[in-house]
């Protein structure tokens, strides 16, 4: 076993710490590789940023699919004819 992940190994570990909690050797592990490697560190970035654009998109698509849609301006109300 080495001490340092190389960057395909912290890259894996990135995605699975979206979907669980890494555990205490995994996580020093990683911190180690991201604090002396730039791309990863980049990386990381970039895969929270889609987790929270995709998070953002999904909200946004349950509002619009349970909200009735709303009459338009220049439609006048039905007044029963």
């Amino acid at each position: 076993m080495t001490i340092f992940y190389s960057c395909r190994q912290a890259h894996e570990l990135l995605s699975q710490a979206l979907d669980r909690r890494l555990g205490l050797v995994e996580r020093t592990r990683l911190q180690v590789h991201l604090s002396i490697c730039r791309s990863c560190t980049h990386f990381k970035g970039q895969m929270g940023t889609l987790r929270q654009s995709m998070q953002t998109w999904s909200h946004q698509a349950e509002e619009q699919t349970s909200t009735p849609p709303t009459q338009l301006k220049d439609e006048k109300p039905d007044k029963g004819t």
